[in-house]
C-alpha cells in the first residue's frame, strides 16, 4: 500500500499553493479553466465545463528530461551557464518567488498583518528552500 499526502492551501483568489510528497506546486485559474505547474517542472492546462465533470486536460511541458543531455564545451561545469535552460529556469523562479513572498512577508509584518506576513515568510522559506534543491541538483547533474 503506498503512502500519499497533498496539501492545497489558497493563497490568493483563483490561485492554491499544493504541497504533495513528491512535488509543490501552483495553480491559478477559475472554474473550467486552470494551469498548473510543480517543482518537477511539470506545466498542465485543464479547460471544462463546470459542473459536467468533462475536461481536457494536457500536460504542455512534462519535466521529464533525458539523462544523456550534452553540456557544451567550454562552460565550467560547476557554473549555471553550463545547466539546460529549463534547469536554470526553475532555479531562478524559484528564487524570484522566495524574494517576493519574504519582502511581502515583512511588508505584512510591519503592517500589523500578522497572520499574512507569518504566511508570506513561510511560503518565502518554502521557494527558498526549492530554490537551494533545484541548483544542488542541477550541480548533481552536471
Amino acid at each position: 500500500m503506498a503512502t500519499r499526502f497533498r496539501k492545497s492551501v489558497k493563497i490568493a483568489p483563483g490561485v492554491r499553493l499544493n504541497v504533495n510528497k513528491g512535488s509543490v506546486g501552483i495553480s491559478a485559474g477559475v472554474k473550467g479553466a486552470r494551469v498548473s505547474a510543480n517543482s518537477n517542472g511539470r506545466v498542465t492546462r485543464s479547460v471544462g465545463i463546470p459542473g459536467t465533470g468533462l475536461y481536457d486536460v494536457k500536460t504542455v511541458k512534462s519535466g521529464k528530461t533525458s539523462s544523456n543531455q550534452q553540456i557544451p564545451s567550454g562552460d565550467t561545469v560547476g557554473s549555471t551557464a553550463a545547466l539546460p535552460r529549463e534547469k536554470k529556469t526553475h532555479f531562478v523562479l524559484f528564487l524570484v518567488l522566495a524574494v517576493i513572498f519574504v519582502l511581502s512577508g515583512f511588508y505584512g509584518l510591519a503592517d500589523a498583518n500578522y497572520s499574512g506576513g507569518v504566511l508570506c515568510l513561510l511560503l518565502g522559506g518554502v521557494f527558498g528552500f526549492l530554490a537551494f534543491r533545484a541548483k544542488k541538483k542541477n550541480k548533481a547533474t552536471s
